[in-house]
């Protein structure tokens, strides 16, 4: 008998019913996310961000995206990769969410550049965009 089997043999006679939190520490399976992201300078750096998008979608060409306002910056999962709200009430009618979508596609490299001239970090986060008022279909 090996020693692998044997650990897998002593779980099985302990407890009923093995669940995908046996042999883990509490303290970091029931953690939501890592302390540093809940952290003064984590959501000191999210305010900044959407202040940056915010100056920065306002003074493009595209009629979609200066009507956009960043509602909210949060960690996606790390301050590596932040997710972006939009809010699209404002934006004219006639478009629908995937042309918002398609806009916001073609202008993440400018965004980013606009973020991280205003940022110092070394590496600029990547910027994912999520709609919080999708367009549908008109009926």
């Amino acid at each position: 008998m090996t020693k692998q089997y044997s650990k897998q043999h002593d779980t099985h006679e302990c407890c009923q019913d093995i669940h995908e939190d046996d042999g883990i520490d509490p303290r970091r399976y029931f953690q939501s996310s890592p302390a540093y992201e809940r952290s003064r300078k984590g959501l000191q750096l999210c305010g900044q961000v959407a202040k940056l998008l915010n100056e920065a979608l306002v003074g493009w060409d595209s009629p979609i995206l200066a009507s956009l306002f960043v509602v909210t910056v949060v960690p996606a999962p790390t301050l590596g990769r932040l997710e972006v709200v939009v809010d699209t009430t404002q934006v004219p009618t006639g478009f629908m969410s995937h042309d918002i979508r398609d806009e916001l596609a073609r202008a993440n490299r400018g965004l980013r550049v606009a973020v991280g001239e205003g940022i110092t970090r070394k590496y600029v986060p990547e910027l994912i965009f999520r709609l919080a008022a999708p367009r549908e279909v008109p009926q």
